[in-house]
């Protein structure tokens, strides 16, 4: 099937980018359906006359309605000019230039219908620090982790348990993040994001009054340099978190803007729409639809520096990078100011952007190693959450089969170039939604599955504090309940199975590689994939996942041999399974897979 309408490409990200030998990587989209194959030629963009170089295209990823093709072209000079050819059964031919699809080549005129990329400097090559590939995180809302002993501000201390409220203080603190690092080591983490902790009258510190000064609810500077110093020997990273789109009420220069109006050295800092500012009619713009969050205008150049400035302080004192607040609504020239001036301080620094959405202008190379994947969360809930109402989950009749949560994940992994998918923060649970425990009816069995699938997909896993021993909540503040730390409380078997999966992905190198390859199955609530690819993992290391979502045991066949986009070229005779609950079987004869999974149970079968 042939459909035009449907071929796209793009000559910026995610359709086309530089590679860190220098090559251009371009995309192309055709239909689903479409069985032509593309290859690509190019030139030097200043010879126009000149020959065409010709290579293959690989496929890359499928989802609900189109196929996505990749491939490499060699810039001369510095620049090139690239076009698609499409060759199909009957051996016709169809050109994919910058004037659409044409039966002809481009002519040897200028403009001459190629696509483009004038422009391969060196800066234009982006890398994500390496340690990300083996990065497993844990996020913690400090003041409901855990107290030190004694605690920082006894004054907002109140018992452990309760019924947690917007403004409800717990007395979590830096001493108690820093008491558990042994737990967090021994849980297998070596990323620690702590959401904010500088000065701020609320619970969650997302409404700042003070950036360059720790929290006195959660300890001093001296304590924050303990945490960073402790962290670093038990091999944990740590990121803190930038809230730069708003300010909080009790900021000084906001405070200034109220007391004298268009009179105050920072009135340029924020969007005031009329004279005087009032918190009683919301004349200026906020995060959300509060009062007491002001909007920074992060396109001024005194805003850029003054939070630049604050934020390299926390840099040289040895953390490994940010989570950046509400990333979609502060201005790109900040993010690339950011990225830059914090990139001279720690080369490796990582920095992913909290963007629930397609996330493809801020990974441009230029802004965000990643952003926070709710996308993936979203799909992996439509696929493994009950068939009835449950807290945090769609309702029924928006839940996705194996076809379909596969595609979900096609389609989101086209939205960034290949380097960012393993700077993506893929969380189960965070603070701002449902804990995923509650989004699957409280059956632990599936928060299992969604754990397995967090530990063997692309990306970074992130365990949300407390999810690991069966910690629920519902929407926010309930997502925000303390932790439990009373053995008789918390839930054993979830805590070893955390501890299971996260030894499983530091096991098996193919876990924590690049590539991801669907396989079909007979059984519509069956998802199977491959992790790991030839292609760029020196290594060759492969594993294959099978998640069995089914109330019943399932019986099913694969052949993991074949020429089909989505197919090995090879797998061996022999191969070792990892299962959850211990009771798969399979046999494998001539690269065909007889697999027997118990009900929702899932399966790692790895090539010896």
């Amino acid at each position: 099937m042939k459909n035009d309408l449907a071929i796209w490409h793009d000559p910026r990200p995610p359709y086309a980018y530089v590679q860190s030998d220098g090559r251009v990587r371009v995309r192309l989209r055709l239909a689903l359906g479409d069985e032509r194959i593309p290859t690509l030629a190019w030139s030097d963009r200043q010879d126009w006359s000149g020959p065409d170089a010709t290579g293959s295209m690989r496929w890359l990823e499928d989802d609900e309605h189109y196929r996505y093709w990749e491939g490499d072209v060699m810039p001369y000079e510095g620049r090139v000019r690239y076009v698609f050819r499409l060759v199909g059964h009957d051996q016709r031919v169809a050109w994919v230039g910058e004037s659409g699809v044409t039966a002809t080549r481009p002519g040897a005129e200028w403009p001459d219908g190629y696509f483009h990329w004038p422009y391969v400097q060196p800066e234009s090559v982006h890398h994500t620090p390496a340690w990300l590939r083996d990065a497993i995180g844990y996020e913690i809302f400090p003041d409901r982790f855990a107290r030190g002993n004694p605690p920082v501000a006894p004054e907002v201390v109140r018992g452990w348990r309760g019924k947690v409220t917007h403004d409800s203080h717990w007395g979590g603190d830096l001493v108690g993040v820093t008491d558990h690092l042994d737990y967090l080591e021994s849980l297998g983490i070596n990323l620690l994001w702590l959401t904010p902790i500088f000065r701020s009258p609320s619970n969650h510190k997302y409404d700042t009054a003070d950036y360059g000064e720790i929290d006195p609810q959660f300890g001093s500077e001296d304590l924050f340099a303990r945490l960073v110093r402790e962290s670093k020997s038990h091999g944990i990273r740590l990121l803190l978190d930038g809230v730069y789109n708003h300010s909080g009420m009790r900021f000084a220069p906001w405070q200034d803007v109220l007391a004298n109006g268009s009179a105050s050295p920072y009135w340029g800092w924020f969007d005031v729409q009329s004279e005087p500012a009032d918190p009683a009619a919301r004349n200026y713009r906020t995060f959300a639809h509060t009062t007491h969050m002001p909007r920074l205008r992060t396109a001024n150049p005194e805003v850029q520096a003054y939070l630049i400035d604050q934020a390299q302080r926390w840099m040289r004192m040895g953390i490994d990078g940010w989570r950046l607040d509400v990333a979609d609504e502060v201005d790109p020239s900040f993010w690339k100011a950011f990225r830059r001036e914090m990139r001279a301080i720690n080369p490796d620094a990582y920095f992913v952007g909290e963007i629930a959405y397609n996330a493809s202008r801020w990974l441009d190379g230029a802004q965000f190693d990643g952003v926070m994947n709710y996308p993936v969360r979203r799909a992996l809930i439509q696929f493994l959450a009950p068939n009835r109402p449950v807290t945090g989950a769609p309702p029924p009749d928006d839940r996705l089969d194996a076809a379909g949560f596969l595609a979900a994940l096609g389609r989101v992994r086209t939205w960034g170039p290949d380097w960012a998918m393993p700077a993506m923060l893929n969380p189960l649970s965070t603070h701002d939604v449902p804990r995923f425990l509650t989004a699957m009816g409280e059956d632990v069995r599936r928060w299992r599955l969604g754990l397995l699938f967090l530990m063997t997909y692309e990306g970074i896993p992130l365990i949300y504090y407390g999810d690991e021993v069966g910690l629920q909540g519902g929407y926010d503040p309930d997502s925000r309940r303390p932790m439990i730390w009373d053995p008789e409380q918390q839930n054993a078997d979830m805590l070893a199975t955390t501890r299971q999966l996260t030894a499983l992905r530091r096991q098996i190198p193919a876990l924590r590689a690049s590539g991801f390859r669907p396989l079909a199955t007979q059984h519509p609530q069956v998802a199977a994939f491959v992790r790991g690819n030839e292609r760029d993992d020196a290594s060759g290391e492969v594993a294959l996942v099978v998640i069995n979502a089914y109330d019943t045991p399932v019986h099913l066949r694969l052949a993991l041999r074949g020429t089909a986009p989505a197919l090995l070229p090879r797998w061996p005779e022999a191969a070792t399974a990892h299962d959850l609950l211990g009771g798969a079987h399979f046999t494998l004869t001539g690269g065909t897979l007889d697999l027997r999974l118990p009900a929702l149970d899932a399966a790692i079968i790895v090539p010896d």
